[in-house]
């Protein structure tokens, strides 16, 4: 009797075990198991992070997962579904190579490997002082002109970060540019933690990052600065105009007694440049009359720049329509035959149009009989622009030869209305 009790409980066994496995075989038939590695990679999270320590020179911030799921899953994987997260609870300070766990939401996807599957790390106590900040002047100030010391607010920078990296901070440096000034400087300057020597330090961070510098500019005794004077002489060319005349430097810095530095007019004239009859810009180095008693800190001579254009200006004119493209055996009748045209642009250029200058066209490329309403195109020498046309259109009329009763047609030629 036990006997056959066992027998049958072994049959009964072996026919669950076969249909859990034909189960799980047509399973997989039917939505099949994939390994593969997910497209996005992880970002790696630090959790159990001891207070008042930083980390630092991390090997990783990301990790790619390889996981097996059904085929079904695929489609749905999104990165919410994954936590890759490196664990320091209990962790000494010092430099540690940590595993990588990652935590999977849904059962059915298995974990398989990460790649990297482990962090390389420094984990330090973090530490904060206040450090001196040393601004650093860069070029020297105008001649005639003498910097002051340099005031800094505030007076010193918080410096936090790992206890190692912290200690070595000697000064907190920037740079202030005086190339050239004239007057006080009061710049914004972007400060660096450096070292004994001079270099940047790593892996601290300041607070705050930039401060106020000051330095004061002082005018020297027996010097003045003058501003230059460009004597122009002489008219450019009929239908020109002077437009902007530039000087560099634009002021000159003088040295002599105080008696001649205050008899002086407050400026300095350049010898004569002619503009006689010119036409485009003149660029020249010119000296300076400088008066008796004082001196220049530099070169006798400035460089000008006077800029000649030609006067803008307006005209409206008219001119004959022509037409193109006709087919052989028809005849076009245009309706006006001529179009009055606002031209505006160099007035030197629209005096001295010529009736070929400017064309009018209609095109009647693959046009039959019959009535159309086209705009023409105008054609003109570079520089001149069409503002105006009138009409802005024209009705031409396309019958077979000798159908349409056509005018004579004027010759070509420019008859002009209106000049401004």
């Amino acid at each position: 009797m036990i006997r056959r009790i066992a027998d049958t409980l072994v049959r009964a066994l072996l026919a669950v075990v076969l249909a859990v496995l034909i189960w799980i075989i047509a399973s997989q038939e039917k939505d099949p198991t994939i390994v593969g590695t997910f497209s996005t990679p992880l970002p790696i999270v630090r959790v159990n992070e001891p207070p008042n320590a930083l980390v630092y020179e991390q090997s990783a911030d990301s990790t790619r997962v390889t996981l097996r799921a059904p085929q079904s899953l695929w489609g749905q994987l999104s990165p919410d579904m994954f936590k890759a997260e490196i664990d320091l609870a209990g962790q000494p300070f010092g430099q540690l190579t940590l595993p990588i766990r990652v935590l999977v939401v849904n059962r059915a996807i298995e974990f398989v490997r990460s790649d990297p599957a482990t962090v390389d790390l420094h984990i330090e106590p973090s530490t904060e002082q206040g450090i001196p900040v040393r601004i650093t002047t860069v070029g020297d100030p105008a001649l005639g002109y003498a910097a002051g010391q340099v005031t800094v607010t505030p007076p010193e920078v918080r410096v936090r970060g790992p206890a190692s990296f912290v200690g070595k901070v000697s000064t907190i440096g920037g740079t202030l540019g005086l190339s050239g000034a004239r007057e006080n400087v009061d710049q914004s300057v972007r400060v660096r933690a450096l070292d004994k020597d001079g270099n940047p330090v790593d892996f601290v961070t300041l607070s705050p990052e930039t401060v106020q510098a000051h330095v004061e500019v002082e005018h020297l005794g027996g010097f003045r600065d003058l501003a230059v004077k460009v004597v122009v002489r002489g008219q450019v060319a009929p239908g020109y105009r002077i437009s902007n005349v530039t000087v560099n430097p634009p002021i000159i810095t003088v040295f002599g007694s105080s008696q001649a530095i205050d008899a002086s007019p407050g400026f300095l004239e350049t010898a004569p440049i002619s503009v006689t009859n010119a036409q485009d810009d003149l660029v020249e180095r010119v000296p300076l009359n400088v008066p008796g008693g004082l001196s220049l800190l530099g070169d006798n001579a400035v460089q000008v720049n006077v800029q000649v254009e030609a006067i803008q200006g307006g005209v409206t004119l008219q001119f004959p329509v022509t037409v193109q493209g006709l087919r052989d055996g028809l005849e076009s009748k245009l309706g006006p035959e001529n179009v009055e045209l606002i031209l505006t642009g160099p007035l030197p250029k629209l005096q001295t149009l010529k009736p070929d200058d400017v064309r009018v066209v209609v095109d009647l490329v693959n046009l039959g009989t019959g009535a159309y309403q086209l705009k023409p195109q105008v054609i003109v020498p570079q520089g001149v622009v069409v503002e105006t046309m009138l009409p802005a259109t024209i009705q031409v009329t396309i019958g077979y030869k000798g159908t349409l009763n056509l005018s004579p047609v004027p010759t070509p030629g420019p008859t002009p209305t209106k000049t401004k």
